[in-house]
């Protein structure tokens, strides 16, 4: 098993530097036929991890190729196209340097014209117009969109890594969009998750703590950071501290572990002898994790934590 996960590791590894996925497919006869080679030889940790890294290279290749072909059509690029689709995200809001606002959703596309634009499954949005948009409802814009590339040089923030994580096959701006339907007329579970957060963040600004205080609340409760300036992230940047804005296993195994604590001082509390008493702090500690992780909006780190944990 150590040596079947060695070579997907590494084949996955390789994959991920390839500068041509469909090239590096051509890999994986010349595996096969060292597989039956190292086969003959009685070598079974060889042929373990050649196994391995036939499965790596290959998922890794072919979930890549899919990714990439997913992306909006070159002949689409730069042009002015009409696409409906429902805000999937808290709106970041933000003003640019000409004093414009701007909001940037991301858009689950359900509709595109033209046809052959058609396929494309998230957008990343940026918004000039007046009307404030809500995590839920479904808009018409008429976008000016590119294909998702962005910065992916060692050390600073990978762009097309994010792009590729979100699921985004297009970037797209609008000044101009219609309201088809509102909240409630959207009943998907994202959807309604988004609303929450939403409305969870919306309360906290109503509080009326100070600003730098209401943006982490904001942060670590539900993964908005729109209250955070140039002058906290520079704060917490120089103090070696940033990441604790993002919230991530750490924030997850944080909220199970408490959760566990509970669960234990309930099970010691119980004087009941029934079998599923034993299962409260597990309980306890999978049911908040859970909840945390629907108010971060499941991003991929919250994901992994919670199941982790489970």
């Amino acid at each position: 098993m150590h040596a079947f996960l060695l070579g997907f590791l590494v084949s996955v590894l390789i994959a991920a530097r390839s500068p041509d996925l469909r090239l590096a497919l051509w890999m994986l006869p010349a595996l096969a036929l060292a597989a039956v080679v190292c086969l003959q030889c009685a070598r079974v940790g060889a042929v373990a991890c050649i196994t391995g890294a036939l499965f790596g290279l290959g998922l890794a290749c072919l979930h890549g190729i899919a990714l990439l072909d997913a992306r909006i059509e070159p002949t689409c690029v730069d042009q002015s196209i009409a696409i409906v689709g429902v805000v999937d995200s808290l709106p970041i809001a933000a003003t640019t340097h000409r004093g414009d606002s701007r909001q940037t959703v991301r858009l689950k596309v359900t509709d595109v014209v033209p046809r052959m634009c058609r396929g494309l499954r998230y957008v990343h949005l940026s918004y000039y117009g007046d009307e404030t948009l809500l995590p839920g409802q479904t808009w018409a814009y008429t976008a000016r969109v590119k294909r998702p590339w962005g910065s992916a040089n060692p050390g600073s923030a990978g762009f097309q890594g994010w792009f590729a994580e979100q699921g985004i096959d297009a970037v797209g701006s609008a000044s101009a969009g219609q309201l088809i339907a509102n909240v409630d007329e959207n009943t998907s579970f994202k959807a309604r998750i988004n609303t929450q957060r939403y409305n969870i963040s919306k309360a906290l600004v109503q509080l009326n703590l100070p600003s730098d205080v209401t943006a982490v609340l904001r942060a670590l409760t539900v993964a908005d950071k729109n209250g955070i300036d140039d002058s906290l992230w520079r704060l917490f940047r120089d103090l070696g501290i940033s990441h604790l804005l993002v919230i991530s296993g750490l924030h997850v195994g944080l909220v199970g572990a408490l959760g566990v604590v509970a669960g234990v001082l309930a099970f010691r509390i119980s004087r009941s002898s029934a079998s599923w008493v034993d299962w409260l702090p597990a309980l306890f500690g999978i049911t908040p994790a859970l909840v945390y992780s629907a108010l971060a909006g499941f991003s991929l780190p919250t994901q992994r934590a919670t199941i982790m944990l489970s």
